[in-house]
């Protein structure tokens, strides 16, 4: 299935990894070795991985800090709030607060020292903006889901990207950089790919869909003709379980 054929529109996705390689601070405390990991090496990753996935269903998506360096608060919110523009005149007649959503991934800190905090997830949106709302809420309920990560809730903030934006707009903090075990989990591809799929399955609920739906042609034909094999390997089975029975009666004759 795809989200277009679903719904009748594709909604757009929008999303920015906050900052870049040359974005001073926004890192671990270092480790005893020396070194460190920089926020960006998780947002950037788990924002592409958050749109590939989005784009995979049928979504139309745009990363608005695609480059590897810092984009500038300014320059991304212009770039999201043009593509708004140019979505709701392509689809007048549909919600506006369903037609175009924007994710912004980040990764916390507290006081930059190890042991500062205990960690977890929060997701924020801006105050008084109630669709905002509501999406977060559905991206946590799913980030908290499988995770022994702490639910630190949904909080408003005045952050720009939630303020100048046009659209229904969140932002994730997926845990915190100055948490020792958290911090471990930035560079975790498991947990990237974890992040960026029940996030995309927040916005899908929120949409009115739901994601594990949304499989691929090619992906259904594989589960229909798996579910085939396997019914064909029970009836083998229970055609020779019946083939024993009845040789065990014929030699009680």
């Amino acid at each position: 299935m795809n989200v277009k054929d679903i719904l009748g529109y594709a909604p757009l996705i929008i999303t920015e990894g906050g900052h870049g390689s040359n974005t001073s601070g926004k890192r671990t405390p270092k480790f005893n070795n020396g070194s460190y990991i920089q926020e960006y090496e998780f947002n950037k990753p788990t924002a592409q991985l958050f749109l590939d996935k989005a784009k995979e269903i049928g979504f139309e998506v745009l990363n608005v800090a695609s480059e590897t360096w810092d984009v500038g608060l300014s320059t991304r919110v212009k770039r999201a709030n043009d593509a708004y523009i140019k979505h709701v005149r392509k689809y007048p007649n549909v919600s506006k607060e369903k037609l175009v959503i924007y994710v912004s991934f980040h990764y916390n800190a507290q006081d930059n020292s190890w042991g500062g905090t205990r960690g977890g997830i929060e997701v924020y949106y801006y105050k008084g903006a109630e669709d905002s709302k509501s999406l977060s809420e559905k991206i946590l309920n799913n980030l908290i889901k499988g995770t022994s990560q702490i639910n630190r809730g949904v909080k408003t903030a005045d952050f720009y990207v939630l303020r100048k934006t046009s659209m229904t707009a969140v932002l994730i903090e997926a845990g915190f950089m100055d948490n020792l075990e958290e911090a471990k989990m930035m560079k975790d591809k498991k947990y990237q790919n974890e992040v960026a799929e029940e996030t995309l399955t927040g916005c899908c609920e929120y949409i009115g869909i739901e994601y594990g739906n949304n499989k691929t042609e090619k992906e259904e034909v594989e589960i229909k003709s798996n579910k085939l094999m396997e019914l064909a390997n029970k009836v083998e089975q229970y055609e020779k379980a019946i083939g024993e029975i009845q040789d065990i009666i014929n030699s009680l004759k």
